[in-house]
C-alpha cells in the first residue's frame, strides 16, 4: 500500500501518526530507498510506504509531467510485490498525475453529492487525459459509490452518476458507516474492527 494522499489517512488507518520524515514522496524523488522506509503491518503480506509531510508541501517537485511516465512503477520494481495499491488524494495533483502515469487500472470512489459529482467528472477527464497522453495501458477498475445514504439527494445524485458512465460504475455501495470514523481514530482498517458492518462488508 503506497500513501501518495497529503493528508495521510491510509496510513493513519494502519496506526502510522504522526506521519514519518521519510516515506512515499522521498522514495519517488529518488531520495531514499524503498527498503530503508516501507514499514510492516501487522497483516501477512502487507507493507506500507507511508505518506510524509514533505508529500504536502512538496507535491509540485514530483516530477515534470513529461517524465511521470513510469517513474512510480520503476521505484517499485526492486520490492516483487504482485498488487500495489496506490491511494492518491482527492485532487488532481501532481501526486495523482504521478500514480496515474504507472498505474495498470484506476479504482475512483466517490460519495453521490453534487460537489463530488463534479470533482468525477473532472477526474474522468483527467484519467481520460493521461490515458490519452501519457499511460497508454491505463484501464478503469470502476467507479465505487461509498458513504452512500437514503437521502433523496444522495439516491438523485447516484442516479445521474450512473446514467452518465453506465457500466463503468461497479453495481455493489458502500453505505455510510460510523464504524469507519471509529476505526479511522483507532489506527485500523474497519475490516478489521467491524468485518461484519456495512462498510466492512463492502
Amino acid at each position: 500500500l503506497v500513501d501518495l494522499d497529503t493528508q495521510g489517512n491510509a496510513s493513519a488507518s494502519f496506526g502510522v501518526a504522526p506521519l514519518p520524515a521519510e516515506g512515499a514522496f522521498e522514495v519517488i524523488a529518488g531520495r531514499v530507498d524503498i527498503a530503508d522506509v516501507a514499514l510492516d503491518t501487522v497483516y501477512e503480506g502487507l507493507w506500507l510506504l507511508p505518506a510524509t509531510q514533505s508529500l504536502r508541501d512538496n507535491d509540485h517537485l514530483l516530477a515534470p509531467s513529461g517524465r511521470r511516465r513510469g517513474l512510480l512503477e520503476a521505484r517499485l520494481a526492486e520490492t516483487g510485490v504482485d498488487i500495489v495499491v496506490v491511494d492518491c488524494p482527492p485532487s488532481l495533483s501532481a501526486a495523482s498525475a504521478t500514480a496515474l502515469a504507472s498505474a495498470t487500472a484506476v479504482l475512483m470512489p466517490v460519495r453521490p453529492d453534487p460537489f463530488a459529482h463534479d470533482g468525477l467528472v473532472n477526474t474522468w477527464y483527467e484519467v481520460r487525459r493521461v490515458r490519452e497522453t501519457v499511460n497508454y495501458q491505463l484501464g478503469v477498475a470502476g467507479i465505487l459509490m461509498t458513504m452512500t445514504e437514503a437521502g433523496p439527494t444522495g439516491i438523485d445524485v447516484g442516479r445521474v452518476i450512473r446514467a452518465e458512465f453506465g457500466d463503468q460504475v461497479l453495481g455493489v455501495e458502500i453505505a455510510a458507516d460510523v464504524k469507519v470514523a471509529e476505526a479511522a481514530q483507532l489506527g485500523l482498517p474497519v475490516t478489521v474492527l467491524d468485518p461484519d458492518g456495512v462498510a466492512g462488508l463492502g
